[in-house]
């Protein structure tokens, strides 16, 4: 990691630990470090973890990943499910921030989209893929139990449109990582130097099929975003970054103007999931209106 990345992580991770001594809820000395390891588990991705694969491979990587996830399931435990809360809401945002967390882990042993390097790192480029499919399936299942909650509040569309955009853009990321996993692995090791003529426009299909994804993923993060406020799941604030960023990023995306970063779809479903069992545990009995109050 370069200096200014190391400077950009450590902003981030000051302004993610402000984040968790604002609306922290929990109490007792263990809890609290658990709830800001939930709060800090984005930017640990990008750089510890980095670090570990970078120094030890994939070897070490793994059972890292494994103490990871341990310990966001300890958390969430140790934080959100110590008193009554909305059983839905709780299982969306468990599976949301699952979701977001084995992608994001999945992408630390990207070794880019080459012939060659796959040929090099087959197995890093095997558990990229892994990652990357266990988590949107996590996260689609975590976006059907939010619709399922949002439904109970009255919301009829919104949220429904926001759930059809992403079951379409899931079968495309799956055709990708399909195609990377097997069609792409075949070749590298067979002909890294020299693909087939038939490799490259199968190589497009897949990039269009990566290119559909990304534009509906995004997109679906906003008609979410704007059932959650609806219906009191969310606050202004929250609500209205979520349509903003739904919209912004699959524009930008779209228009190429260098928005293609794949693991940021996750950033907006991770804090959903974070309010979800926030809301879910803090007031589960309080009115809509009064939770909608809150932020």
């Amino acid at each position: 990691m370069t200096w200014l990345e190391v400077a950009f992580a450590a902003l981030v991770a000051l302004a993610l630990a402000a984040g968790w001594y604002r609306y922290s809820i929990s109490t007792g000395a263990v809890a609290k470090v658990l709830e800001l390891y939930l709060w800090v588990t984005p930017i640990l991705n990008f750089t510890a973890f980095r670090l570990i694969s970078d120094r030890a491979g994939l070897g070490g990587l793994v059972p890292v990943t494994i103490v990871h996830l341990a310990v966001i399931a300890w958390a969430l435990q140790a934080v959100y499910l110590g008193t009554p809360g909305h059983f839905n809401a709780r299982l969306a945002g468990f599976l949301l921030i699952f979701g977001a967390a084995a992608v994001w882990l999945g992408a630390i042993s990207y070794v880019g989209m080459g012939l060659p390097e796959v040929a090099a790192h087959r197995d890093d480029h095997l558990f990229t893929v892994g990652g990357f499919l266990i988590g949107s399936l996590l996260s689609l299942s975590g976006f059907v139990a939010l619709r399922i909650v949002l439904r109970e509040r009255g919301d009829a569309l919104l949220s429904q449109l926001g759930l059809i955009a992403l079951l379409i853009a899931t079968v495309c990321w799956i055709l990708h990582l399909a195609f990377r996993a097997t069609v792409m692995v075949a070749v590298a090791q067979a002909s890294a130097a020299a693909p087939p003529e038939w490799y490259q426009p199968l190589r497009l299909w897949a990039g269009a099929m990566y290119a559909a994804y990304m534009v509906l993923a995004y997109l679906s993060i906003a008609p979410y975003g704007a059932s959650m406020q609806k219906t009191g799941w969310a606050g202004k604030g929250w609500g209205r970054t979520f349509v903003a960023f739904g919209l912004i990023t699959a524009a930008a995306f779209v228009a190429r103007l260098g928005w293609d970063v794949p693991l940021a779809v996750q950033f907006m479903p991770y804090a959903m999931g974070m309010i979800l069992l926030r809301r879910a545990s803090v007031a589960p009995t309080t009115s809509r209106a009064a939770v909608g109050r809150a932020s």
